[in-house]
């Protein structure tokens, strides 16, 4: 159950972060994370080393764990080479077909709601469902979990906002004409168009990022979100069910 338990709570933290849920240079309390998540503290110790050792936590000489920050440099070799992954990516996907246009497409329409509403939280997680439903249609084994430890990286820093606007208000207005140009080139099998456009979305990305992020050192006192509970059935052979943990804003 010990297993089944931090294998839950890795998986839900590692959604987290893709998703932006928890913020770069958040600091992790190890007993109040526990709390938080329902459960003891030897799943959350055993889920948080496991992220340290993927490179989205970091420890401290103090043994403080913290959500990983990147520096100017560090998110510009990021993106060079989230390029060449997920534009390759996005091109077999085109290729192999079909793609779930149809569920791609709800997440477009539903990063348009989070926009209106200004719900960075919102926003993310329809970002990422996008995404990654076309990296999956990729069918490529070796592909994915390299795409997900980049994912890991920039995922925190997704929910920032810039001079009074939230990302998602400035997303709506930069990227959602590439993300029905992808839904568009994938519609028609087309990979390369496809790949540009998708080049062209991560492009407007970084450079929104370079133009309005501040890379200053996190700060020590930083924590993050409430988190409130879902229901996911639990291993085989438990009995019940265990809450996972989704945070919110």
């Amino acid at each position: 159950m010990t297993a089944g338990l931090t294998n839950a709570v890795h998986d839900e933290l590692r959604r987290c972060l893709f998703s932006g849920q928890l913020r770069a240079g958040a600091v992790l309390r190890l007993r109040a994370l526990a709390g938080q998540l329902g459960t003891s503290v030897q799943p959350v110790r055993d889920a948080v080393q496991r992220l340290v050792a993927e490179g989205a936590l970091e420890q401290g000489l103090n043994r403080e764990i913290r959500v990983c920050c990147l520096s100017r440099e560090s998110l510009i070799e990021l993106y060079r080479i989230r390029v060449l992954l997920e534009g390759e990516a996005t091109a077999m996907a085109a290729n192999r077909g079909p793609v779930d246009l149809a569920a791609a497409e709800a997440a477009v329409l539903r990063m348009a709601a989070a926009s209106e509403c200004s719900d960075t939280a919102a926003y993310s997680a329809a970002n990422f469902d996008f995404h990654f439903g076309i990296y999956r249609a990729a069918r490529s084994w070796h592909l994915m979990p390299l795409i997900e430890s980049l994912w890991l990286r920039i995922g925190p820093m997704l929910d920032i906002g810039a001079e009074g606007r939230t990302r998602a208000e400035m997303r709506m207005f930069e990227g959602q004409d590439e993300h029905h140009g992808i839904l568009a080139a994938l519609a028609r099998r087309d990979a390369e168009t496809a790949r540009a456009r998708l080049v062209d979305d991560l492009m407007r990305a970084r450079d929104w990022f370079l133009q309005h992020h501040r890379f200053a050192p996190p700060e020590t006192t930083s924590g993050i979100r409430p988190l409130t509970a879902r229901t996911i059935p639990g291993p085989a052979g438990s009995q019940g069910a265990f809450p996972a943990w989704s945070t919110v804003r």
